[in-house]
């Protein structure tokens, strides 16, 4: 078994976090609902996302429901791949949250660039949660879970989506990281943007993070 294999095999059951009143199971006697630890590339990629936590809603119960029934659905999920068979992280994907992460991919890359071939992303917290932050003050998902998914992805540059991630790595794990972190603006501050406004508004990332790549390149 690989590494991304032994990751999600261990992520899907894991259960260390039993007793926190913001996670929950969509159905009893199965682990808590949570996202892979990686999505997308499952081997190196030049980007590597890191959000807070997935988000549990009346909108996406099914998709939860659906990804925690079995190891087979949480491994389709990690290769981006919904239920119904589209791409889960795609422009005009099916969760509006990762259209802005597109955004930033094709603004560095080209337009239809898959999401997959150049990029990832993993969570602070991996189990779904209705509000966001989890109460807990160091993510011991991260703590267990995050050197293995940079080990696996071999980023080039981390992207945190949001302040609050860029605060969380930089107080427990600026030291392993070691890569260069930049800082995009937070979806939920998007909403209601049009596409044009959304890049406006991503395109200092699209710029630092072109930059870093293109220095690493020139190596």
């Amino acid at each position: 078994m690989d590494l991304g294999s032994q990751l999600r095999a261990e992520a899907f059951r894991c259960q260390i976090c039993t007793g926190n009143t913001d996670f929950r199971t969509p159905l009893q006697g199965i682990p808590y609902t949570k996202f892979p630890p990686i999505i997308g590339a499952q081997g190196e990629a030049q980007v590597l996302f890191i959000g807070i936590n997935p988000r549990r809603s009346n909108t996406n119960l099914k998709l939860h429901e659906w990804l925690m029934e079995s190891s087979d659905h949480f491994d389709q999920l990690a290769k981006n791949h919904y239920f119904d068979g589209r791409a889960y992280i795609a422009s005009n994907g099916p969760e509006p949250h990762y259209h802005s992460h597109m955004i930033v991919i094709e603004g560095v890359f080209e337009k239809g660039r898959l999401f997959e071939s150049v990029a990832a992303v993993t969570e602070l917290f991996l189990c779904a949660s209705e509000k966001a932050p989890p109460t807990f003050n160091k993510s011991p998902c991260a703590d267990r879970y995050l050197s293995r998914v940079i080990e696996r992805v071999q980023p080039k540059v981390i992207i945190a989506v949001g302040s609050t991630v860029k605060k969380h790595l930089g107080q427990h794990f600026q030291m392993l990281t070691g890569v260069p972190i930049e800082q995009m603006a937070h979806p939920r501050n998007l909403w209601g943007l049009s596409y044009q406004e959304k890049v406006c508004r991503l395109q200092p990332t699209i710029n630092k993070v072109r930059k870093i790549l293109d220095k690493e390149e020139s190596k």
